[in-house]
């Protein structure tokens, strides 16, 4: 009996299989031609591009809501751009910041744009997230957004009394004195803290200049307010780091006028909707990586070098 069940089985398993790929197909084609489409009607459009999680560098094939990838935004800004029915564009930030690189590359590529840039913060839009703000035309948070922690930072994990008193010895062949700098297995000396210092404050100095400019706020007034705490989106409307209170809606309806859009207008937005090979490329990367393991490198800094970043580095 079992003999000839079993081919039932493995027949229903491959209808199931068969039904839930349609069904993805199907979500992915609805989602590639949604009613804010270009492919469903016409008319002048705001472009709506997200920014969203910690910025980095670099690209990726599929949808991940906790990283912002540059290279993936710059080319929505530069589709945006090419589009002749877009008209004007959003960008909305719930981000914290990130790379220092990463970040400034996404704010070139806003204020190249020519055509006009409103950024609707959402949750959080700090540090780098406040970095990018600043390439905009209109800045609109919402009241209870975090924004601010105007500043650089950058951290080194110290485990050289930890991996002493596990028995493990470190032995580095190198270079020159300092090419070990920054490294987990030893403290940082004075003279190279100056060396970072140096750096951090380069970094600072662009992020001054970019508010400077953005905002068109006097350089001794950016300073006062460039030290890294945090402000709420009244705060912030009130010291004029953002121009307005208001949701995503408000800063669509904004770019609209500011594009010179009569009536309500089209929406497209810039982002690959998460399909079915999106979900099981997500899943298959984080296999053989067991959650103890990524913990660790993430506390030991194991496998990446120190960064300099533009990020609230807060809970």
């Amino acid at each position: 009996m079992a003999r000839r069940t079993w081919p039932w089985i493995v027949g229903a398993i491959v209808v199931l299989l068969l039904a839930c790929g349609g069904c993805a197909l199907s979500v992915m084609i609805a989602s590639a031609l949604s009613p804010t489409d270009p492919a469903w009607r016409g008319g002048d459009a705001v472009a709506v591009i997200n920014v969203t999680g910690a910025i980095t560098g670099g690209s990726s094939p599929y949808v991940d809501r906790n990283v912002a990838y540059a290279d993936n935004i710059k080319g929505y800004i530069e589709e945006a751009v090419e589009n002749p029915s877009v008209r004007a564009i959003v960008v909305f930030v719930n981000s914290p910041g990130g790379g220092v690189v990463a970040t400034v590359d996404i704010y070139n590529s806003l204020l190249e744009a020519p055509k006009p840039v409103v950024v609707s913060m959402g949750e959080m839009a700090a540090s780098g997230g406040y970095y990018i703000a600043c390439a905009a035309d209109q800045i609109v948070a919402q009241a209870g957004t975090l924004t601010g922690s105007i500043g650089v930072i950058a951290q080194f994990i110290q485990a050289g009394e930890l991996l002493e008193e596990l028995g493990i010895q470190t032995q580095t062949i190198q270079t020159g004195p300092y090419k070990d700098q920054g490294g987990w297995h030893r403290p940082l000396t004075e003279e190279e803290v100056e060396m970072f210092q140096a750096i951090i404050d380069e970094s600072y100095g662009d992020f001054v200049q970019a508010i400077v400019q953005g905002r068109n706020m006097p350089e001794d007034r950016v300073r006062t307010l460039a030290d890294g705490r945090l402000f709420s989106g009244r705060q912030a409307v009130t010291l004029g780091l953002v121009d307005r209170e208001g949701d995503l809606d408000d800063a669509i309806a904004l770019a609209a006028e500011m594009g010179g859009i009569e009536g309500e207008p089209r929406i497209i937005r810039y982002e690959t909707p998460p399909g079915l090979f999106d979900l099981l490329l997500s899943y298959a990367s984080r296999m053989g990586h067991p959650p103890e393991l990524t913990l660790a490198q993430e506390l030991l800094g194991v496998g990446r070098a120190p960064q300099i970043m533009y990020i609230y580095a807060g809970p």
